[in-house]
C-alpha cells in the first residue's frame, strides 16, 4: 500500500511525540494495523484524516512525503 503511514510518520506529522502517537494507537482513537514486512504497525492516510477531521485540526495528509 502506497498510503501506509508508520507511527514515526504519524508523529511528524501532527508535531507529537512518538509516545503520544503510541498511545493513541493503544487507545483506538487511530486504527494501525501490524505490517508483517515492514515489522512495524500502520496506518492508511483515510484513518489519519478521519481522527483528524474528529479533532478539528487543519493539516492535510496527502502533502506529506
Amino acid at each position: 500500500m502506497k498510503d501506509q503511514l508508520t507511527q514515526t510518520n504519524v508523529a511528524r506529522l501532527l508535531g507529537v511525540s512518538f509516545q503520544r502517537v503510541h498511545t493513541l494507537r493503544i487507545r483506538n482513537r487511530i486504527n494501525f494495523f501490524w505490517d508483517v514486512n515492514l515489522k512495524s504497525w500502520v496506518t492508511s492516510q483515510e484513518h489519519l484524516q478521519k481522527y483528524l477531521n474528529q479533532r478539528g485540526k487543519r493539516i492535510t495528509v496527502s502533502s506529506y512525503k
